[in-house]
């Protein structure tokens, strides 16, 4: 059984790099506004003007259909993020 959630190390622009309790069987495209909105909660001038994000694993983008499950993501795993 695949647990709902996993705990991320996030990096970004910037030096940008936090850990993050994220679902894992949520597609993408589902989670990845009210993310944005606490990227720009935590720094409002790094993520402010940010209104898209990609998220990638490895050399691979999560498409918004998609979920971290579907890309092998698992505890620890490291994810980069870059606004539009």
């Amino acid at each position: 059984m695949t647990p709902d959630k996993t705990i991320v190390t996030v990096k970004g622009p910037a030096g940008f790099c936090s850990d993050f309790e994220l679902p894992l069987t949520v597609p993408f495209g589902k989670w990845k506004g009210s993310f944005i909105e606490l990227l720009q909660q935590m720094d409002a001038k790094e993520f402010g003007a940010w209104r898209d994000m990609e998220l990638r694993i490895g050399d691979r983008a999560v498409g918004p259909q998609e979920t971290l499950a579907q890309h092998a993501a698992w505890d620890g795993s490291i994810l980069k993020i870059a606004g539009c």
